[in-house]
């Protein structure tokens, strides 16, 4: 069936935020999927860590760690604290969800959002 010129742009465009929907969803599993099955072990980057990009991974050669393993253990309140001094500045509060999630990930916890451990960090401000 031929479409009229305005319902064929039309039609043309519904088809295209479809397949970018879609482009999008599936970049966004794919991605979720190959954090989800690299084992911690075999995370040699820390940008491989859920939630960490090209930011927090300066951030953390900063603090001196050089892989992602040296985060097992970690405090992620202090390495916020340590962060503040070395950068001399003071860092937004978000850092410390990143560190924590960075911190739980490696330590063998779920993959999670990063504003998902907010409140555990108001907990511990007490705020």
């Amino acid at each position: 069936m031929l479409l009229s010129g305005t319902r064929r742009i039309a039609r043309e465009r519904q088809v295209l935020r479809a397949f970018q929907t879609f482009k999008g969803e599936y970049l966004r599993n794919s991605l979720r999927n190959r954090n989800a099955k690299m084992l911690r072990n075999e995370i040699k980057r820390f940008q491989d860590i859920p939630n960490i990009g090209p930011a927090t991974e300066k951030n953390l050669i900063a603090l001196g760690l050089n892989t992602p393993a040296e985060l097992i253990g970690k405090d992620p309140y202090q390495m916020y604290a340590d962060l503040c001094v070395i950068t001399q500045k003071r860092q937004d509060p978000c850092v410390i969800d990143v560190l924590i999630s960075a911190v739980r990930y490696m330590e063998g916890g779920p993959v999670k959002k990063w504003w998902e451990f907010t409140e555990e960090r108001k907990q511990h401000y007490g705020i």
